[in-house]
């Protein structure tokens, strides 16, 4: 009944340029413009040749025999031939080619996708819109000859083709805004529909009824009543537009990517673009001052934006699902044309090279020809169709290329992987699962629902983890090509995910190592500064002692002092080194106070340059190592080593910050900065080496002014 709804229209108006292709016609025309109606008669269009001057009133006009007689408000009668209207339509239609553009474009798709999916409403209404105003458009275009302004069916016929026929249109519009693409009230979506598409018509309806039993004239009515249907349709169009904006908003909280939101996105956003400044440039301007921006000739070209967006979201997002159809349509549409061209390329060219040639071989020839190109071309064409609906399915070396690009790249399977995956076979879902369980996903969650196919990510006999692929829509299955096609996919995401866990692997190691050490060190030099240091200091105290007796009583002789002497010495000289020792196994302070205490009292003790400390967050409530802070404290201090000795800064400042799964430290100072080619000497090295041993990364780069050294350490993993 919708898909009716919007041919009955179309049959209308091409019922109504077949009339005024085979009536003859005087050189004006009127469109459905206030300015073009009024109570006193008529203003209308002329060509360039017309006798009747441009902006002239015409009051009354009859026929007689060949020509048309027209009568001025000045009382002059205008004598035109009555000549073919043939050619004055052709100019007409050519001066509108993109508004032509615009509703055949549409109405060839909403045709297609209502065809395709004939219970799908969103396609019927689409059918009634883009038929209403396909009708109203060729009427408006081909226009009424002033001679039947004033008497005869055919002006009534010229009224109702583009006043309620163009006002139903917007009324489907508003109907489409309700349901697409679901409706917004699922129990009485009919209920909806219908009123949405009648309400407007209704009410112009009622008020040319009106203005029928006030009006004196039949030129002042069709002034009043192009003025109430401009009126409902800047209003329908307003409400549209506020539906629609309120369904891109709620979208936003769709999972970004997804299928669904891609579809309303294209649709909705390229007919708000084309509404609004439609609503800008004609109607609005042409309902308050009478007169639009641009030509009205050019008033369907916003619309083209609205048609590519309906396409794409047709070909790339699977509108109403009419890829297969479609891509089949384009390859052998294309072929077609091609084949067609090259017939006639070759047969002209044949024809004017060689005059020997009689008609028949020529034609020969050419179908010879075109018999042999024709596959390569099938070929080629096919693969680029291919290409935009279902990415690299025909292609699974690019495919397969990608992805391992990919892995090689960020050293294992990541979301950017995943998202390959899907734009390749143009998958609505794609999610990676390696053996503990972690998943990487790309696209909308929601599509798992269609089914899905599942591919075991095997490496080297070792089960990995697994690829899962959803499929396109409901009850859609992926071919055998895409099946071993994402079977090998699996097997390079198996590669990938073994060498990532053998890195993770080798990083853990590595970190425990590295805390192993510490704490080591940690123990020694609690062993050293508590136990070896005090016996040496006690060792040397006893020496000295028991020299001082020994003078004291007299009974020493002068081979014992020097001895004693010097085994004091030698003791508090080994407790020095020992304090030094332990100082460098791993500083006091961080046992002592922590490492943000540590950090501020060491900032406090520099006085070249001039360092001051900042930390953000409660650092006490997250656990780090004690690899983790002896690390980020000599990392700090040898940045602020480098800032005095090599920067010849004034100023040092230290940020420490901490979240859920890393610490930062960073470390910024005014100096000269970097000089250009520099080669990274044994401090910087050592930072990064510091960081790196325990899967963390340091930085060293030009700051403006100054230099910025940025660490990063993972906390929670090694401890």
């Amino acid at each position: 009944m919708l898909q009716a709804g919007g041919i009955l229209p179309v049959l209308f108006g091409v019922g109504y340029l077949v009339w005024r292709l085979v009536t003859p016609s005087e050189c004006t025309w009127l469109t459905p413009s206030p300015q073009d109606w009024s109570e006193a008669g008529v203003r209308p269009l002329t060509d360039a040749a017309c006798a009747l001057q441009p902006g002239t009133t015409v009051i009354g006009a009859r026929v007689a025999g060949d020509s048309a007689l027209l009568t001025t408000g000045s009382g002059q009668v205008v004598t035109l031939p009555l000549d073919p209207s043939g050619p004055l339509i052709t100019q007409r239609l050519s001066e509108s080619v993109w508004t032509l553009a615009f509703v055949v474009g549409f109405f060839a798709l909403a045709l297609y996708a209502s065809w395709r999916r004939p219970t799908e409403r969103a396609a019927g209404i689409a059918v009634v819109m883009s038929g209403a105003l396909l009708g109203s458009t060729i009427i408006t275009i081909v226009g009424l000859p002033a001679h039947d302004a004033f008497a005869g069916p055919s002006r009534w016929a010229f009224a109702g083709g583009t006043l309620p026929m163009y006002l139903l249109a917007w009324g489907a519009g508003l109907a489409w805004a309700a349901v697409f693409p679901t409706p917004l009230l699922r129990r009485r979506a009919y209920m909806v529909v219908t009123g949405a598409c009648l309400v407007p018509v209704t009410a112009w309806t009622l008020a040319a009824l009106l203005l029928g039993a006030t009006s004196t004239t039949f030129t002042g009515w069709m002034h009043s009543a192009i003025v109430v249907q401009m009126s409902l349709t800047v209003t329908a169009l307003a409400a549209s537009l506020a539906i629609l904006g309120v369904r891109l908003n709620c979208s936003s909280q769709v999972v970004p990517g997804s299928v669904p939101r891609q579809q309303l996105l294209w649709v909705a956003g390229s007919f708000c673009v084309a509404a609004v400044l439609t609503l800008a440039l004609w109607m609005v301007p042409q309902l308050i001052a009478g007169q639009s921006l641009l030509p009205p000739e050019l008033i369907g070209a916003p619309g083209l934006f609205f048609v590519a967006g309906f396409g794409i979201a047709m070909a790339r997002y699977r509108l109403f699902d009419l890829d297969v159809v479609l891509a089949r349509t384009l390859v052998y549409s294309g072929l077609t044309l091609a084949a067609i061209v090259m017939y006639l390329s070759t047969s002209a060219i044949l024809a004017a090279g060689f005059n020997a040639l009689a008609p028949g071989q020529v034609a020969v020839i050419g179908a010879l020809l075109v018999a042999i190109i024709v596959n390569p071309v099938r070929v080629r064409l096919e693969r680029s169709v291919n290409r935009v609906f279902y990415g690299d399915r025909d292609e699974p070396y690019a495919a397969l290329s990608r992805v391992a690009e990919g892995i090689t790249d960020r050293g294992a399977p990541d979301a950017k992987v995943a998202y390959d995956i899907r734009r390749a076979l143009r998958a609505p879902f794609v999610v990676i699962t390696d053996r503990q369980g972690r998943a990487i996903a790309s696209g909308d969650p929601a599509a798992v629902a269609n089914g899905c196919v599942e591919f075991a990510a095997h490496h080297a006999g070792q089960d990995e983890g697994a690829l899962q692929v959803a499929a396109r829509g409901a009850g859609e299955r992926f071919s055998g090509t895409e099946r071993r096609l994402l079977a090998d996919i699996a097997r390079q995401i198996g590669a990938g995910l073994h060498e990532q866990r053998l890195v993770l692997q080798l990083q853990q190691s590595r970190e425990r190592i590295v805390v192993a050490r510490e704490e080591e060190r940690r123990a020694l030099r609690r062993t050293l500064h508590d136990e070896v240091g005090p016996t040496m200091a006690a060792l040397s105290l006893r020496a000295e002692t028991v020299r001082r007796n020994i003078t004291r009583s007299g009974a020493g002789s002068s081979d014992i002092d020097p001895v004693l002497s010097s085994m004091s010495a030698d003791a508090s000289q080994a407790a020095e080194v020992l304090r030094k020792l332990a100082y460098n196994l791993r500083p006091p302070a961080l046992d002592e106070y922590g490492l943000e205490a540590a950090l501020r009292r060491y900032t406090q003790s520099v006085q070249d340059p001039v360092v001051s400390f900042v930390a953000d967050g409660p650092l006490t409530t997250v656990p780090m190592s004690a690899a983790v802070e002896a690390a980020l404290y000599r990392i700090a201090v040898a940045a602020v080593t480098n800032a005095s000795r090599h920067a010849h800064a004034c100023a040092c400042t230290v940020h420490l910050s901490v979240s859920s799964d890393c610490v930062r430290l960073t470390v910024t100072d005014d100096g000269r900065g970097l000089p250009a080619n520099a080669v990274k000497g044994v401090g910087i090295l050592s930072m990064q080496e510091r960081a790196a041993e325990l899967g963390g990364s340091c930085t060293v780069s030009n700051a403006s002014p100054g230099t910025r050294v940025c660490a990063q350490i993972p906390v929670g993993g090694a401890t």
